[in-house]
């Protein structure tokens, strides 16, 4: 679990937000996307992850997309273009 990570990588309390995909309304998706751009404009770090024993999940949506599971993502940018919301991750 990467808030694990950050946790004992920083020495300091770690928030996780976890999304299922199969139960996502357009509410959660809006509180999500709040979220992220609060802790972003605090300047905290944000890291994101596909869980591959999520039932919830289909895998293969993410393999097409080259976005293996079990790994850990930097979230590097955050921002709104034209009405799309859109994420620049970093592999580290």
């Amino acid at each position: 679990m990467l808030f694990k990570g950050f946790e004992i990588l920083t020495g300091k309390p770690c928030k996780h937000l976890k999304l299922k995909e199969s139960r996502t309304t357009m509410a959660k998706l809006d509180f999500l996307w709040n979220k992220l751009v609060e802790y972003y404009q605090k300047k905290y770090f944000i890291g994101c992850g596909i869980d591959p024993k999520d039932e919830a999940i289909n895998i293969e949506n993410y393999v097409v997309k080259n976005l293996p599971s079990k790994h850990a993502y930097f979230i590097n940018d955050i921002v709104l273009v034209s009405g799309n919301r859109l994420l620049k991750i970093r592999n580290p």
